[in-house]
């Protein structure tokens, strides 16, 4: 039981993150906080993928790859995260 609850914790907290780089794109290029909210949302992308290897290494595979899902395609973690999100699947179907 206990497990799960953590499971459902982490996966809320990556669906968190991807709430908060919704937000953060919003900002427009004009806007003096542009660049921060750029750094920010590759901040987060990293937590997010962080996150994910965690689910990962208890066996949560599906989890892992549902949060790899939330990383925004123009961030620079996104290729390395696809990759990962590639052989996690190919664990999955062994």
């Amino acid at each position: 039981m206990f497990p799960n609850f953590l499971a459902q914790r982490i996966a809320h907290q990556a669906s968190s993150y991807k709430q908060a780089i919704r937000i953060l794109k919003e900002i427009e290029k004009e806007e003096l906080a542009y660049n921060h909210a750029q750094k920010l949302i590759e901040e987060l992308s990293e937590n997010i993928y962080k996150l994910a290897q965690e689910q990962a290494e208890k066996g949560q595979l599906n989890l892992a790859i549902q949060s790899i899902d939330l990383i925004p395609d123009n961030s620079q973690i996104y290729s390395i995260a696809q990759e990962t999100k590639i052989n996690w699947q190919k664990r999955l179907n062994q």
